[in-house]
């Protein structure tokens, strides 16, 4: 009986090691079998995605520099603060700007009143050149007037010379003043010539300051 129970006993004790042996065998082998599910293949988009890196920077940016010298009252933004168009940043004191205006306004009026003087003188200079060609004008129409009349009447003294009306003195004293009044008429034209010369190179000045 005892050696009945002996044998049972050992039979379990080897039952009980193979059951180990096994588990211990199959646990070694599980990660090796994986599980595969089947499912259905259907038609999808594919889509690919690219990393870049970079610095992202705006299209534009102003930057607003400060005359150093200029003083400050107050500012309204912070450090890092978002702005956008029309945002008033800071106040300055200005008060050396309206000075600098009422001084610059000052200037102005001298440089208007030194303008209109120019502009008075120079209307004045110019109607004078245009009043110096208008009176060589006359005196050269005047003298070509007078040494027509002048060579009329010398001929009419040359028929009454050689028709013994007048003398020789009177022929000559006739030809003095014919050749007194061409001398006068080529003095003229020469005049004339000059005051329009003036005239012309004054307005070409006037149109190159322009």
């Amino acid at each position: 009986m005892k050696t009945k129970y002996k044998v049972i006993i050992a039979s379990a004790v080897v039952i009980i090691l193979a059951g180990a042996s096994i588990y211990s065998i199959a646990a070694e082998k599980l990660p090796q079998y994986r599980k595969i599910v089947v499912a259905s293949a259907g038609r999808t988009s594919m889509r690919q995605t690219l990393s870049l890196k970079g610095y992202i920077e705006p299209n534009a940016k102003q930057e607003i520099q400060l005359d150093i010298s200029q003083k400050v009252e107050e500012v309204y933004v912070q450090e890092g603060q978002a702005v956008k168009a029309g945002d008033v940043l800071l106040k300055l004191d200005d008060a050396d700007m309206v000075y600098k205006l009422k001084s610059e306004e000052l200037n102005l009026r001298a440089l208007q009143s030194q303008l209109s003087e120019l502009i008075k003188s120079e209307n004045k200079d110019k109607k004078d050149l245009e009043y110096s060609v208008t009176q060589a004008e006359i005196q050269y129409r005047n003298s070509v007037n007078d040494l027509n009349e002048a060579k009329i009447k010398y001929e009419q003294d040359q028929k009454l010379y050689q028709e013994g009306f007048i003398s020789k003195a009177e022929l000559d004293s006739s030809a003095k003043s014919l050749s007194r009044l061409e001398d006068s008429r080529k003095l003229n034209e020469i005049q004339l010539d000059k005051a329009k010369e003036a005239n012309e190179s004054y307005a070409s000045q006037r149109l190159q300051q322009v």
